[in-house]
């Protein structure tokens, strides 16, 4: 493998954006292989106004889709669970959008 690629939820003119769940990892993994990782984004999911992905919101997902299967209690009574629906990969080396590329090769 050469590259890595996904196209993200939302985005940041600092390289942070947010996808569904195990973006975080793939770019992470991408990196501690010396592979390069790259988004394509639509100029329409820059959000040019938030400073960093500590400003985008994140939608909570029901926790029971967590603890639950089919009506019935997986996790240990009382258990509280966070479900993200998304999760922040900070910093990429390279957007690549309709209009632009930015960042580093």
């Amino acid at each position: 493998m050469t590259a890595s690629s996904s196209g993200p939820t939302a985005g940041l003119a600092n390289g942070d954006v947010a996808n569904k769940i195990g973006t975080y990892w793939l770019a992470a993994l991408a990196y501690a292989h010396a592979i390069p990782f790259y988004v394509a984004a639509p100029t329409s999911t820059i959000d040019m106004n938030l400073e960093s992905g500590d400003d985008i919101p994140i939608e909570q997902r029901d926790p029971e889709e967590v603890t639950h299967l089919a009506g019935q209690l997986l996790a240990p009574e009382g258990v509280r669970a966070a479900h993200p629906a998304f999760d922040v990969t900070p910093h990429l080396r390279r957007v690549m959008q309709d209009k632009q590329t930015a960042g580093t090769p």
